[in-house]
């Protein structure tokens, strides 16, 4: 095999959205790209009417599309995980199955990773165009400005469909944790805490698609809290090597998100046991004085917080 032109493997992990699969699959094989194995990995396993229909569309392709069928349901990450198991390529993309690639997206991150040279690459990600209820779009460009840990836990530096791994990396690090939500960050933490690095294609390289109007806010609910705490444990475990003052300013951030969810949930007992947490770690700051608002304006704050979101997603 030709040294630029090496394999990459995609994966699509599927639950419940047959209907908009077909557009994923057709935007990898539509890649300028051309050496990619596509793996569907069907988290169906409670719906076989489902399963049935992702297997006669996945048979209408002339192209060898490898399907993987979960014996029970795994969640996204789990079944990520099993796509990376199998996969034959030596680097990894992943797309949500709602979501789709133009067509250079593939070209340009790879392009870029051999272009760099360096072997302390974890992951290369790139800008997306967000697609709205109405099917307005507006781009989101991310960059990394200082701390990328600092950030990553912050807010996701970039979705699992933005991104294009070295597949070693992501086994070196135990690939994605069995959590509900944060499945993308916490990954990318342990990437960032094992020493590695993280690029970006400065571009528009995919379209990802909101759902619905109430995106985020509604679903919110105490596994939420579970998942972020969970996600905390995971950097606990893993951040031996960091300083103590890092640590801390990670911790607050936790502390933050954390009472964020507790405050949408009109939970403020919890919330202020958080919000005392953060000055253990960290003095008065802008997140302090948002928390401190949303318990003592709780039902202000969750009405504004609503409709932000709303206007997000129904522009």
């Amino acid at each position: 095999m030709e040294k630029d032109n090496e394999l990459i493997s995609v994966v699509i992990p599927t639950y419940k959205r047959n209907k908009s699969l077909k557009r994923a699959i057709d935007s990898i094989i539509n890649q300028t790209y051309k050496n990619i194995e596509i793996i569907v990995v069907d988290d169906n396993s409670k719906f076989p009417e489902i399963r049935k229909e992702n297997e006669e569309l996945i048979n209408e392709y002339s192209e060898k599309i490898v399907l993987v069928k979960n014996k029970e349901n795994l969640g996204g990450g789990l079944s990520r995980n099993e796509g990376i198991k199998i996969a034959k390529g030596k680097f990894i993309a992943f797309l949500d199955d709602d979501d789709e690639y133009y067509s250079n997206k593939i070209e340009e991150q790879y392009r870029l990773y051999k272009k760099l040279n360096n072997s302390n690459i974890a992951m290369i990600y790139c800008y997306a165009d967000m697609v709205n209820l109405d099917g307005s779009i507006y781009e989101l460009k991310k960059d990394i400005e200082g701390n990328a840990l600092l950030e990553n836990v912050n807010n996701c530096i970039a979705a699992t469909s933005w991104w294009f791994c070295p597949k070693e990396k992501l086994l070196s690090v135990g690939g994605f944790e069995n959590i509900k939500s944060r499945q993308d960050a916490s990954l990318l933490l342990k990437l960032f805490l094992a020493g590695y690095e993280v690029y970006r294609v400065p571009k528009v390289l995919l379209k990802y698609y909101w759902h619905d109007a109430a995106n985020g806010i509604s679903k919110i609910d105490y596994s939420s809290v579970e998942a972020e705490k969970q996600y905390k444990e995971i950097f606990l475990k893993n951040c031996k090597k960091l300083e103590k003052e890092e640590i801390k300013q990670i911790l607050y951030i936790f502390s933050y998100r954390i009472a964020m969810i507790y405050i949408l949930l009109k939970d403020r007992k919890n919330a202020m046991q958080e919000y005392r947490k953060m000055f253990i770690y960290k003095k008065i700051s802008k997140k302090s004085f948002r928390v401190l608002f949303g318990i003592i304006f709780n039902n202000i704050y969750c009405y504004l917080s609503k409709r932000k979101n709303y206007r997000r997603v129904e522009k």
